[in-house]
Parts: C-alpha cells; sequence; structure tokens
C-alpha cells in the first residue's frame, strides 16, 4: 500500500462530484492524486492572479498538462488585480471564480487541500490577533461560504506527510516563492514561529491543529444555543430578556444580531472590544448608546436593545383612514363594531362619523393626545415616555389622529374616544390593526 493509499483512506467521505482547487502546489496537488483514488468525478479549477508573472504563466502551464495527462476538466480563470493587491483581495477574487465555477461544473462541494500545517498557522494567527472562541476554531472540515459547501478533508494530514507521498509517487509540483518571504504575518508563524515551537515541543503543529478541532465541538454546541435567539436575526431590535444569559453566550447572540444588520463587510465578526461594549449596554440605563461598526449605533431601550442603521428613515407619509390599509408594517381593518369595544392596543372602537377626519401618519412635532380615561392632555412624546415606549421606536408607531390631536398609536394606547353608553342609534366602527409591534403595551386600554 502506498503513501497515498494511506492517506486516502484517512479522508472521509466524499461526495460523487466535487469541483478541487488546484494551484499546482504541493497540497494541492497531492489532493487531486488522492480524489482520483477516491473514485470521484472531479472538475478542478486553477485561478491566475495576475500577481506573479512568468512564475504564475508556469504555473498555469504545470496545471494544464497535469489535468490533460490525467484527463480531469479543468476550469482556469484570470483575475486582474488592483494596483495594491492584498491577501484579502486575493481571496474575495478567488472565491469568486470558485463559486462561478461550483455552477459552470454543477459539483457537489468545493474540495480545498488545507492541512494540518495550515490549521495549526491559522490558530496562531487569530491568538496573535486576539481571537476568541471561534476564531481559535480556525477552519472546519465542513463549511459554507458564499452558498458553496466547502471540504477540507486534509486538516488531519501534515504538509511533510503529502510532500513524502507525492515524492512517493514520483510526482513533481510547483513552489510559490510568495510562500517563502516574510511580508505576511501568516508566513512569519510558518517560517519562524512554528520551527521554534517544534524545537521546543517536536509535534506542536500536530497538537495546536487536533485542540482546534476539540474547539469546534464546543463550539457547536454554543451556536446551537445561539440559534434560539434566530427570529431576531436581522430585526433591528432584540428583548433584553433574550440576553440575559450567560456572557459567552450573550456575546455570540450580540456578534450574530450586529452580523445579520451589518451585512458583508471587511470585519468578518464584530471586534472584542465593541462586543464587550455592547454587552455593558445590557446592564446599562435606559438612553445609554455605543457606535458600531458599519455606521450603526447600538441604544438600550426599557425593553430592547436596539440597533439604529443609516437606513432607520422617518416616514413622513399620512393616508386616510379605509379598510384594509396598510402602514409602516401594519395592516389596518374597519369593521362594525357591535358591541365590541376593542382592547386599545391592538383595535378600539370609534363612532362611525370620525371616519371621515381621520388619517394615519407617524408622529410629528406638536402632537398631543388625551389618554383614554384620564383628564386633561399631554404632548404624545411625554405620553410614549410615561407609557415607557422605547425612543427607537416612537417613529416607527402609526398613529391615527385628527390634526395633531392623536386618537390612537396603534399597539400603545387610546386618546379623547368617548366611552360606549350603549345608546344604540350612535353607530361605532372597530379599527384593528395587525403586524408585528414589538413596543406593543402589556397593560392593555379597558
Amino acid at each position: 500500500m502506498t503513501h497515498l493509499d494511506r492517506i486516502a483512506m484517512r479522508m472521509g467521505e466524499i461526495p460523487p462530484h466535487v469541483l478541487v482547487g488546484f494551484s499546482g502546489g504541493c497540497d494541492s496537488t497531492a489532493l487531486v492524486l488522492l480524489l482520483e483514488k477516491k473514485q470521484v468525478q472531479l472538475t478542478c479549477v486553477h485561478v491566475h492572479h495576475g500577481m506573479r508573472g512568468e512564475e504564475a504563466d508556469a504555473d498555469e502551464a504545470f496545471v494544464r498538462d497535469f489535468c490533460r495527462m490525467h484527463e480531469l476538466p479543468l476550469l482556469v480563470y484570470h483575475a486582474q488585480p488592483p494596483e495594491h493587491p492584498s491577501e484579502g483581495w486575493a481571496r474575495e477574487a478567488r472565491y469568486g471564480f470558485f463559486r462561478e465555477a461550483m455552477e459552470q461544473s454543477g459539483a457537489q462541494a468545493l474540495v480545498l487541500a488545507h492541512h494540518s500545517d495550515d490549521q495549526a498557522e491559522t490558530v496562531l494567527q487569530h491568538l496573535l490577533r486576539g481571537s476568541g472562541l471561534r476564531g481559535l476554531c480556525a477552519m472546519k472540515r465542513e463549511t459554507e461560504v458564499q452558498g458553496m459547501r466547502i471540504l477540507r478533508p486534509l486538516l488531519g494530514i501534515s504538509h511533510h506527510e503529502l510532500q513524502s507521498a507525492l515524492e512517493e509517487a514520483g510526482q513533481n509540483w510547483r513552489e510559490d516563492s510568495s510562500n517563502a518571504g516574510d511580508d505576511y504575518l501568516r508566513n512569519r508563524i510558518r517560517h519562524q514561529l512554528l520551527p521554534l515551537m517544534e524545537q521546543i515541543a517536536p509535534g506542536a503543529s500536530q497538537r495546536i491543529a487536533a485542540t482546534s478541532l476539540m474547539l469546534q465541538e464546543d463550539q457547536d454546541v454554543l451556536e446551537e444555543l445561539v440559534h434560539g435567539a434566530d427570529q431576531w436575526m436581522g430585526k433591528k431590535e432584540i428583548p433584553l430578556e433574550v440576553l440575559d444569559c450567560p456572557g459567552a453566550l450573550q456575546s455570540r447572540i450580540l456578534r450574530a444580531w450586529w452580523t445579520s444588520l451589518a451585512g458583508p463587510r471587511k470585519e468578518r465578526a464584530l471586534s472584542h472590544e465593541k462586543t464587550v461594549q455592547l454587552q455593558s449596554l445590557t446592564e446599562g440605563k435606559t438612553g445609554d448608546a455605543c457606535n458600531l461598526p458599519g455606521n450603526i449605533k447600538a441604544v438600550r431601550g426599557y425593553r430592547y436593545l436596539h440597533m439604529v442603521t443609516p437606513e432607520t428613515v422617518k416616514d413622513t407619509g399620512e393616508w386616510k383612514l379605509t379598510d384594509g390599509i396598510s402602514v409602516l408594517g401594519l395592516k389596518l381593518t374597519v369593521q362594525e363594531a357591535g358591541e365590541r369595544t376593542g382592547d386599545g392596543v391592538t383595535s378600539q372602537a370609534v363612532p362611525a362619523a370620525w371616519l371621515d377626519d381621520l388619517t394615519v401618519r407617524t408622529r410629528h412635532t406638536g402632537d398631543w393626545i388625551a389618554p383614554f380615561g384620564q383628564s386633561g392632555k399631554q404632548p404624545l412624546k411625554e405620553y410614549l415616555i410615561d407609557r415607557k415606549i422605547d425612543q427607537p421606536f416612537r417613529d416607527r408607531i402609526p398613529v391615527i389622529c385628527r390634526g395633531q390631536e392623536i386618537l390612537i398609536c396603534c399597539g400603545v394606547g387610546a386618546g379623547g374616544i368617548p366611552r360606549r353608553t350603549g345608546e344604540k342609534d350612535i353607530p361605532y366602527v372597530l379599527i384593528s390593526w395587525c403586524g408585528d409591534m414589538p413596543w406593543a403595551s402589556n397593560e392593555k386600554e379597558k
């Protein structure tokens, strides 16, 4: 049994048709040979980043010759680098082409040649940058990136094993000269730090990689717990009671929540410093705030933690109150009231004769309300504060009004509406609203 055969047995299951990233280097060349031994359908993909001149051209020529000799389909892409290309740019370009190749080939997964030494380098790189548990987990055997299923079956195999297997098979490969320099942190870890660690404690690289795989088990458990807050992902508020949990879980929920609103960014996760600031708001006072990446501001309310984004713009429209109208995500219906009076929070009966004068909008400066069942009137702003309505909600609440008199604040309470006297000759209509009203009062009006 050859060295390649023994490694192939340790790779685990591979889908019937895969796309394999093939740079022509030692690791990816070994991966292609190993996948051939697994007898799966292969499509190779090579990305020419346009950054190393004739050397990169020679890499492409090697890959083309190899695939021709092995009768393997090959997709080659050429990137156009910016004036000052970075590792981040190269990665984004590469994955963009990988996604295109996945669609073109119809492959079930993308297989990459990252091995245990890469894993150890990644762990140390993240550790030196101040990463938490997620970063120390480094790369997973299986993950999803940009909608692609990605497999890394060599994470338990060392670079030395792959190189020895190729030498035994008499298979040559290409060397990337950029890997020899120390311009990047990863290269300095590879050439300076890891050799020193191996000298101090032989086998350190393999043990670091194995530790990352053990940490992934703990991370997976925590991620499952985070999924309990999935219903709040993408929303601009999250209940403080959901965040009443151990700090390790709370920080993960907050980072996931930020990511769901911030979208794809240079920062792949919220930094530890910003996460601590966000966590401090959960124990702070109403109105406390902090700034986050993505031009997002976090604000603590009475019952919720809010993220105010640049897209949060007050709706200045005004609509005639009619049956079936939708305003700011709420649907309003108008029906004959009969004996119903409404609860003042999700429905309210009003004299039918008022309908022609009623409009629906958001609050304006100068609005006032005469709270139902109370004497006197007060500014709408004070009314909302008294009802402990979080400030970020206040411009999102539809109000039903006559001029600047607020008769109904949807999900909060009713204003100066006469009580039903039981007289049958005064027709009433029941105005109801349904939809997501996270600000809704817990105390229903009678």
